[in-house]
């Protein structure tokens, strides 16, 4: 899910800046034929292909879950940051990244944020994921989702 709502916001950009026979290609080159249509679909519908919505109904769940497991504990598992924890992480980083943070803020899941809240204060966090990508990424991403977060939120709405 995390990778179609990439594509689906940000990296469709960048395939879209190239030419038409280059993306088919690329497209192409994918062996597995639901993946590759599932790409082809990101590529030309963005937010609204039927894998994206699919992506943002899934998120949602996943969003909940997560929410009510940090109902009655700081951590997903045991009394520390642990596998579990370590898990759901790149799921809320690229949220973060995709400027879709709102979802996980203190109004819409508090828990949620405030164990990432304490993640990001951990040394492990800035060695590695700060310094790991690249902030021209992180830049870009997050335009592309800042662009698109009004929508974005009201295919959710209704999904």
């Amino acid at each position: 899910q995390c990778g179609s709502i990439t594509y689906g916001i940000g990296m469709r950009n960048v395939l879209n800046q190239k030419s038409k026979d280059d993306v088919d290609r690329e497209i192409d080159a994918i062996p597995d034929l639901i993946k590759r249509k599932n790409r082809r679909d990101l590529v030309d519908q963005g937010i609204r292909a039927p894998v994206f919505i699919e992506a943002l109904r899934q998120s949602k769940i996943f969003l909940n879950e997560l929410e009510k497991e940090l109902n009655n504990s700081e951590w997903l598992f045991n009394d520390s940051f642990g596998l579990a924890d370590a898990s759901a992480l790149p799921y809320i980083i690229r949220m973060e990244q995709l400027a879709l943070d709102e979802l996980f803020d203190i109004n819409n899941r508090p828990n949620i944020n405030s164990w990432y809240a304490k993640i990001k204060k951990m040394d492990i966090y800035e060695k590695a994921i700060t310094t790991f990508i690249p902030n021209q990424l992180i830049d870009f991403l997050g335009q592309c989702g800042q662009d698109q977060k009004d929508e974005v939120f009201k295919l959710m709405e209704k999904n």
